[in-house]
């Protein structure tokens, strides 16, 4: 629609509220129609962006030059090599089994976890040895296996102390 057509309404108006003997809506009317002139060959849309703009100056006293700026569109998350989330995720759970766990190694790869799929998280559990319900959801899945990867680390190092390692002995040569 454009302005033209909603300026011509206005005219039509007037001339039906003239004959009511409307005076002063009629004036407001035939102001409005005038005051739609420069913007004849303007959609309604571009009418409606020219008055956000116009308030703005109003209010701020600044003048919106150009298009509105479009928020920065969010990076898409690089694809996930399943396979080396597999991976490292055994490597997390093998280092933990004998208590040296790298925390920030394991929430790196459990990041890379989170963009996998149910179905891919499924496999990793599995891989882990990780007994999943059917309906398991998405964040329950990688709970489970960020669980039991720190459950391993902590009954290792449990074990390490009730039983520490031996010392070296050195043998003297006598």
């Amino acid at each position: 629609m454009m302005v033209a057509l909603v300026q011509q309404h206005f005219l039509d108006l007037t001339r039906l509220l003239a004959g009511a003997e409307a005076k002063k809506v009629v004036a407001e009317f035939e102001r409005i129609a005038a005051g739609l002139e420069p913007f004849r060959d303007k959609s309604i849309a571009e009418f409606a962006d020219f008055l956000v703009k116009a308030e703005e100056y109003h209010r701020t006293g600044i003048l919106p030059i150009g298009k509105q700026a479009k928020a920065p569109a969010k990076p898409k998350a690089p694809k996930v090599d399943m396979a080396a989330v597999i991976a490292g995720l055994k490597l997390c759970d093998e280092q933990a089994s004998h208590g040296k766990l790298n925390a920030d190694e394991l929430q790196g790869f459990m990041t890379m976890a989170n963009a996998l799929t149910v179905a891919q998280l499924k496999t990793v559990a599995a891989d882990l040895g990780l007994p999943l319900a059917k309906s398991a959801t998405k964040p329950k899945i990688v709970d489970s296996i960020r669980k039991s990867i720190e459950e391993r680390h902590g009954s290792a190092l449990r074990t390490q102390m009730i039983h520490p390692p031996a010392e070296p002995h050195e043998e003297t040569l006598a």
